[in-house]
């Protein structure tokens, strides 16, 4: 569902985020594929900062545009600062016949692209984790071992302290990726 904005009001730059990511991911890659998706992503978390200062300034309170048109504008600008030379085009600007074939690359590329974004935040995450902590979710997570063989494997009293220690591991990862990711 996409964010309303009610008037003399900024929009969370969460819910922005969360509403416009993979369309603005599309646009990114189609039109700025000369750049990562990292690149791509850093892009859309300054378009967002960008917007933000200049709403909380009263600067986008008579504007008649789609939030996601405000934020690629406001992309638009930094790649050109990156030195990107495309022209500025809308998504509902694209030729039909352009709009479908994008569309079509676009979506069988995008399910398995985002797939592979979350596996790499969620490795970056893990892999600030102490070693016990990546080596009792291994167990339990890919190996699948059940508490009581962990028990044996990682020298632990018990089933009580490997839940615990289980339990404060994946709090600690939460923490990494909620704040860091």
């Amino acid at each position: 569902m996409m964010p309303s904005i009610a008037p003399n009001s900024c929009i969370d730059v969460t819910e922005l985020y969360d509403a416009y990511v993979v369309r603005f991911k599309k646009w990114a890659r189609w039109h700025f594929s000369k750049y990562d998706s990292l690149v791509h992503e850093d892009i859309f978390h300054d378009a967002l900062i960008i917007y933000w200062e200049n709403c909380n300034k009263g600067k986008f309170q008579n504007l008649n545009v789609s939030l996601i048109n405000l934020l690629i504008g406001i992309a638009h600008n930094l790649f050109r600062k990156k030195g990107a030379t495309q022209t500025l085009i809308f998504p509902e600007q694209m030729p039909e016949s352009e709009t479908e074939k994008v569309k079509n690359i676009l979506d069988t590329l995008t399910e398995d692209e985002i797939i592979a974004e979350k596996t790499s935040w969620l490795n970056a995450g893990f892999n600030q984790l102490g070693e016990e902590c990546q080596r009792l979710l291994t167990l339990f997570y890919y190996e699948q071992k059940k508490i009581p063989a962990i028990v044996e494997i990682m020298n632990y009293k018990n089933d009580n302290v490997a839940s615990a220690t289980k339990s404060r591991c994946l709090k600690t990862l939460k923490n990494i990726l909620e704040n860091h990711g």
